[in-house]
């Protein structure tokens, strides 16, 4: 129904869908963004990629974004990145020589392989990089392959013996050296981009962004923008509220905010004064909603501060 603004795929697809970017420190919490885009549209061509990074930081991204221009371009501005690649990448020695990356690691033991590499094909602009390689159990190898035979059979064509053959591994590409972090560290922080997803999964499960009443596209439109906004608002008070603590649950700490949603439509209204009503639902957000510790499948805020890998899924 909003064809006219985003661009779907069509067909038995949705004549229109939306992509939304979003680029999160989880450091400071800071959220750039959203940005918006056609569904049609690759996810590297979203506008949050205009805007540049901070010298030294880290940028962590899945597969979706993977870009060898990007990945060189933020290498030569001091910038490191930690990201999945894609099945089908061109991988050489630092000698030079082209790497039949599939069989060298059917060759390997062990259950992180790290591994010095250049990124390309063209030998003018490789890239220097390392590569993790992990191994996954042969059920969701063969869950991933069946996704590829799918995903191929859909567009005309078979997927390649190499896609195959890497699609039972963890794959990820980073440009910080082993000097500065240790392989467990590099999973560690790729292992944090899954906070990405719990947010997006956030603003569906309790934003609803991706629901609607309406038949009418403009009131589509306008309920669409209004819970978009209502997330940054929510999204504002929690890191006021939470983001010192890291082990702070922002599923559990949004229920709770839901409670306190009379209390702030009083401020945003200008019954009650603003910081005042901010300051009492801190107070209510203050001691609830923490993460505890588990002896199982700790939470990537444990885990990074503890400094102990559990796995990527």
């Amino acid at each position: 129904m909003l064809a006219f603004l985003w661009k779907g795929c069509g067909g038995k697809s949705s004549a229109s869908s939306v992509k939304v970017g979003i680029r999160w420190d989880l450091r400071s919490g800071q959220l750039q963004g959203p940005y918006l885009q056609d569904g049609t549209s690759h996810e590297t061509h979203n506008a949050v990629h205009a805007l540049r990074l901070p010298i030294g930081s880290v940028w962590v991204a899945d597969a979706g974004y993977y870009s060898l221009k990007e990945l060189r371009q933020f290498s030569q501005q001091g910038i490191f990145f930690v990201i999945r690649p894609h099945g089908n990448l061109a991988v050489s020695t630092l000698s030079g020589q082209r790497l039949p990356l599939a069989a060298y690691l059917h060759q390997q033991t062990g259950n992180v392989i790290d591994l010095s590499i250049r990124l390309g094909s063209i030998p003018a602009l490789w890239l220097p990089a390392r590569l993790l390689a992990l191994p996954v159990s042969p059920e969701v190898a063969e869950q991933r392959r069946a996704h590829l035979r799918e995903k191929a059979r859909k567009k005309g064509h078979v997927p390649s013996a190499q896609a195959l053959a890497l699609a039972g591994w963890n794959l990820i590409v980073t440009n910080i050296a082993t000097s500065q972090l240790e392989a467990q560290e590099v999973l560690l922080l790729y292992r944090a981009r899954w906070q990405v997803e719990l947010l997006f999964k956030l603003w569906k499960s309790h934003g609803y962004v991706d629901q609607w009443t309406s038949t009418d596209p403009t009131h589509i439109l306008c309920e669409f923008y209004a819970k978009l906004l209502a997330m940054l608002v929510q999204h504002w008070i929690l890191l006021e509220s939470c983001w010192d603590d890291p082990h702070r649950s922002w599923m559990l700490s949004a229920d709770l905010l839901r409670d306190q949603v009379p209390l702030l439509l009083q401020g945003l209204r200008g019954r009650l004064p603003l910081d005042q009503v901010l300051a009492l639902i801190h107070e209510a957000l203050a001691t609830n909603a923490t993460i505890p510790a588990r002896t199982t499948r700790p939470s990537t805020s444990h885990q990074l501060l503890d400094g102990v890998y559990w796995g990527l899924t």
